[in-house]
């Protein structure tokens, strides 16, 4: 532990100390945007009359996987605007693009090829708008940070787009309202606009501005759009959901008699978004549905030590919740806040700074999750999130998080931040307290904890080292976040060695090699963890990707100390127009999770996918997952698993489509001679004309059977119809 402390600290000093990188911000160009006061119709047809004063850009670069060299297709992007939106339209040469690929997509999706651009409002180069469009005109939105890329948020946004034989052209009309902006004028926003292209050599991506790949922060490179008109934000929305549904259970077993359960669901909720101003969101939610329209993806769930995060789905936790997020610990995860009846959220721009309060109310809930066993109370969830911009991308924030239920609550508080020290080098902190109060699990007591969060990341051309040190104590408990292990404390270390050719000839794309370096503790110095990963991953021309992998590794568990070593393999193919494919495969040692017998195994897993799109619109995916287990003590079977998962995709249209998902799951536990057999169908059909907006018409049948060897079993059968209706209703004032 001393020895890798000492190389880290080194290397920082040598890093920080004897070869510093001056900051020397990059001087994007600025371009004012022609205001027009005409209508422009969004057809997908880029008309001389309706363009012919917009600002152009068609100067790209490709930057990878060449480096700012000549891309392969030209592209101009034109951009203008009203006192209420903003217009851009892309004109696209397939003119040397050999293996062009015409997908329907669903809203968020992203395909093979496409255009787009990003929108930094603030020019603080921390978050920006993300705007993804498919040839079609298809719409995956977003915001972007330093650190993520997250879908979650979906925008009002008017776009249409035509495929022609030696060209594409997309239309888009985006209102201001969307966005969040200082109001002074003239305004200044960040941009760069990208754009991706298949080849059967591999993919291309090219961007409007020269990057530089010893920078860690994209937004530093953008150029600026000018606006000199004033333009209207100020809007209401109200979003209400119906949500109808005929739900019935089928049961029988060995030890009960068959039963029938029918009951039909309704209710009635729904969302308000206030934007008084472009720097304001206020929303109000009343019984909010919890999505029964996607369902969760499948994930190995088999033998796992810490839970599994499933991501936010309902729309009112995901407008604007980047302004809650940190690049640390999550210590917000909405899906904990399981069936309010009321939420409210309130955020504000004030100059640097951002504030960020979310509140929601479950009444009549168990208090079984908070360890009240038995009883029936009210949940009352306190958020409130502050973030003061520095220079750059650099901040200070705080979090304060409160849960309360009957007598007995849970707080939380933090303050975390990241200083950049120069366009290859950050520092990122973050310290917490917390308190538990009132709980049967803790005999009434009062229990405190706290926790930390240090980070330093170095970025350059060829190599790239991280040095994080982390621990949460085990009186530290966070019922509003997704917290998967307390008393403990690690130290870890990344270094990261990649090429990326500047030409796009080379036969090799990306070269890179990952050490990952870990060592855990618990509060009583005990030895939890130490890990040891080497990944090498090889790009290669004709769209060949392969990765190989080697891990070494201890870990206490239940008082019991394991060592364990394997190795795997990955291979991925986009080489062919209609069609990608890959999978993995690994074997070793591993430790079986199992409170009564914990012990060494020997692990295979296995698992294959392919993405088949026969036409633009119809997808067809099928994926196999295959794992299992042998002891190494006496070489019985600890556990087996099988998963089957089929989807398939018919989007005749933008807005219209019809998604079939199919799941099989196969668990077999020889030393509880248990096994399990489940069956997941969902038919779901949707009609989505804008953000928001939506009919949707399904079917969900599930069947679990679980067997008790030899002969004992008990059968359950769910079905499910339901109907879904959104409808947003918008007023600009």
């Amino acid at each position: 532990m001393r020895k890798i402390g000492f190389i880290s600290l080194f290397f920082i000093f040598l890093t920080i100390f004897l070869f510093p990188e001056k900051i020397e911000p990059f001087k994007g160009k600025k371009y004012v945007v022609p205001f027009i006061k005409r209508k422009i119709k969004i057809d997908g047809k880029i008309e001389k009359d309706e363009w012919s004063s917009a600002l152009k850009f068609s100067k790209f670069y490709q930057d990878m996987p060449g480096y700012n060299i000549p891309p392969t297709a030209n592209t101009t992007v034109y951009i203008m605007y009203d006192d209420k939106n903003l217009y851009i339209a892309f004109n696209a040469s397939l003119k040397g693009v050999d293996n062009f690929i015409n997908q329907r997509l669903r809203r968020d999706e992203t395909g093979y090829d496409d255009v787009g651009l990003v929108l930094d409002t603030f020019c603080k180069y921390k978050e920006a708008y993300f705007i993804d469009l498919s040839p079609y005109g298809d719409i995956a939105d977003g915001i972007k940070t330093v650190d993520n890329l997250d879908f979650s948020p979906d925008y009002e946004i008017y776009s249409k787009g035509v495929i022609y034989k030696d060209h594409y052209e997309v239309e888009a009309k985006i209102p201001f309202k969307n966005f969040k902006f200082r109001r002074k004028f003239p305004m200044k926003w960040g941009v760069f606009f990208f754009r991706h292209i298949n080849l059967k050599k591999g993919s291309e991506e090219d961007s409007s501005i020269k990057i530089d790949r010893n920078a860690s922060n994209d937004f530093e490179y953008e150029d600026y759009l000018i606006f000199e008109h004033p333009v209207k934000t100020r809007s209401l929305y109200f979003i209400p959901e119906i949500f109808g549904s005929y739900n019935r259970e089928d049961g029988s077993g060995s030890y009960f008699t068959h039963y029938s359960n029918s009951y039909s669901k309704g209710s009635l909720g729904g969302t308000f978004f206030l934007r008084p101003d472009s720097e304001t969101r206020i929303g109000l939610t009343l019984n909010p549905d919890f999505s029964e329209v996607e369902a969760d993806e499948i994930k190995f769930d088999v033998n796992h030590r810490f839970p599994i995060f499933y991501s936010e789905k309902r729309p009112f936790f995901l407008e604007s919740m980047g302004a809650f997020s940190n690049p640390f610990f999550k210590l917000l995860h909405t899906r904990n806040i399981i069936d309010p009846d009321v939420g409210l959220k309130f955020i504000r721009e004030w100059g640097n700074s951002t504030v960020a309060g979310l509140y929601a109310l479950e009444r009549d809930e168990p208090g079984d999750r908070f360890g009240h066993f038995g009883e029936i109370g009210n949940v009352n969830w306190y958020v409130l999130r502050y973030k003061y911009s520095l220079k750059g991308d650099s901040y200070l924030g705080m979090y304060s998080l409160n849960r309360r239920f009957g007598d007995g609550s849970n707080n939380v508080l933090s303050l975390d931040g990241r200083y950049r020290i120069d366009k290859r080098q950050t520092i990122g902190f973050m310290g917490l307290y917390s308190r538990y109060t009132n709980s049967p699990m803790f005999d009434m007591k009062t229990i405190d904890g706290g926790g930390w969060d240090l980070i330093y990341n170095f970025v350059s051309r060829y190599f790239n080292y991280s040095l994080e040190t982390y621990g949460l104590s085990d009186g530290f408990y966070d019922d509003a976040g997704f917290i998967r292990r307390n008393d403990y404390w690690c130290h870890s270390e990344d270094f990261n060695f990649h090429y990326e050719p500047e030409s796009d000839k080379s036969f090799i794309r990306r070269f890179s090699i990952d050490f990952h370096n870990m060592v855990g503790y618990d509060f009583m110095g005990h030895l939890t963890d130490k890990n040891k990963g080497l990944l090498i991953h090889y790009g290669l021309r004709g769209g060949h990707s392969m990765n190989f992998w080697a891990y070494n590794n201890y870990e206490l568990y239940l008082g019991n100390g394991f060592k364990y070593s394997g190795y795997g393999i990955n291979y991925f193919c986009s080489h062919f127009k209609r069609i990608n494919f890959g999978g993995s495969y690994s074997f070793g040692d591993g430790v079986y999770y199992d409170y009564n017998f914990p012990q060494l195994g020997s692990e295979k897993d296995f698992n294959f996918t392919v993405n088949f799109i026969p036409v633009s619109s119809i997808y067809i995916s099928p994926s196999i997952l295959y794992s299992k287990m042998d002891s190494d003590i006496d070489g019985r079977k600890l556990f087996g698993y099988f998963g089957f998962q089929l989807e398939a995709k018919y989007q005749p249209v933008k807005d219209k489509y019809v998604r079939i998902l199919y799941q099989y799951t196969h668990y077999n536990y020889p030393l509880y001679d248990y096994s399990a057999n489940n069956h997941f169908l969902q038919i779901v059909g949707t009609y989505n004309p804008r953000a928001y907006t939506a009919l949707y018409v399904g079917f969900l049948f599930g069947r679990n059977k679980n067997l008790y060897h030899p002969v004992d079993y008990d059968l359950t059968d769910n079905y499910k119809f339901f109907v879904k209706i959104d409808y947003m209703f918008d007023v600009d004032f």
